[in-house]
């Protein structure tokens, strides 16, 4: 098996034109606009109310009861834009039988440090003239990273 030669001048620009390699990759590799920092966090209906503290770059995830069958769904009705903003929202599909309640979970993430209050409401969208069946609120303050 013949292997292929190379004069002895190659082997510098070899070496250089990987390293331009691995740098031309690393410039093009996409990098989100704001890494994530620390652990998500986490709150349910029972911490509405309540202050929560995040860094920049970090996520909330909010995690409510729904009962789709009645037509009640969760909303977001208030966000601070600049301290957060909505990543995803999903609907999870109940575990058990007819009746059983279904998930809606929302994951924001924090953008810039600041305060701000979240608000989402349990309503039916076709009844824009009646109170929503739940509201869910909490304060929010984040901090730079």
């Amino acid at each position: 098996m013949r292997s292929a030669s190379f004069p002895l001048s190659w082997r510098p620009w070899r070496a250089a034109l990987g390293l331009a390699g691995i740098a031309a990759l690393a410039w093009a590799s996409p990098s989100p606009e704001i890494p994530p920092s620390g652990d998500p966090v986490t709150v349910r209906a029972a911490d509405s109310g309540k202050s929560f503290n995040l860094s920049v770059g970090q996520q909330l995830r909010v995690e409510l009861e729904a009962q789709f069958g009645t037509g009640f769904r969760w909303s977001v009705q208030t966000e601070t834009p600049a301290v957060v903003t909505l990543v995803s929202a999903t609907e999870i599909p109940a575990k058990s039988g007819l009746g059983s309640p279904e998930l809606q979970t929302f994951v924001f993430a924090a953008q810039q440090a600041g305060s701000g209050k979240l608000t989402l409401v349990y309503s039916r969208p076709w009844e824009k003239d009646r109170p929503p069946g739940k509201v869910f609120s909490i304060s929010l303050h984040v901090q730079p990273p």
